[in-house]
């Protein structure tokens, strides 16, 4: 007696040969380097949650904003790079305090203060450096933003600005306003001297 065939579109495996069988193969995880030190460990932690954190886009300082590089306008100058800064959010730039832990900490100060996050600050930096950049356009200060173009480093660039013509901090400044005082034509209606001149003795 004949044996019953298959039905159709069942296919028949009970004679079919054995095929070998591949095992699946497990997902590889991410490659991580070495970790030889706790520190390294926690570096490595602060370098993925970096990666990860979204950083602002500080609004560009106004075009108008330009320094012409006297001693006598820079207080004012001084005034619309901190107040833009203060208005779109990187104000904690100009505290004394937080600059101080810069220049000793580097960009590590920031985890000492509950600010922004250091990815943050490395940007609040640079768009410091352009906006400098682009509002000091001639004199001393431009060659001193030069000094600091390699790092972009607005921060640096900044307090080095500060430090040479606020309060007549550079010698060479103290010269300039002398010599800008001096050139200043006086006459007897001169507001805050006096009308007449006494005899020479």
């Amino acid at each position: 007696m004949d044996s019953p065939e298959p039905a159709m579109g069942i296919e028949n495996t009970s004679m079919a040969p054995d095929t070998p069988q591949t095992a699946p193969t497990a997902p590889t995880a991410a490659t991580t380097p070495p970790v030889s030190s706790p520190r390294d460990f926690m570096n490595t932690i602060q370098i993925r949650e970096q990666s990860q954190q979204k950083t602002r886009i500080r609004a560009v300082l106004p075009s108008k904003v330009i320094w012409n590089g006297s001693p006598d306008t820079f207080e004012e100058y001084q005034d619309h790079i901190q107040g833009h800064s203060t208005q779109t959010g990187a104000g904690y730039l100009f505290l004394a305090e937080f600059q101080q832990a810069y220049l000793r900490d580097g960009v590590d100060c920031i985890h000492q203060f509950p600010y922004e996050t250091r990815a943050q600050f490395l940007r609040d930096i640079m768009t410091l450096y352009g906006a400098l950049q682009t509002s000091c356009r001639r004199g001393v200060a431009k060659a001193l933003l030069r000094e600091h173009h390699d790092t972009q480093d607005g921060l640096k660039a900044w307090i080095a600005l500060v430090k040479k013509y606020k309060a007549d901090g550079d010698p060479m400044v103290r010269i300039q306003k002398l010599e800008m005082t001096i050139s200043v034509t006086y006459h007897r209606h001169f507001r805050g001297g006096s009308r007449r001149m006494g005899p020479v003795l």
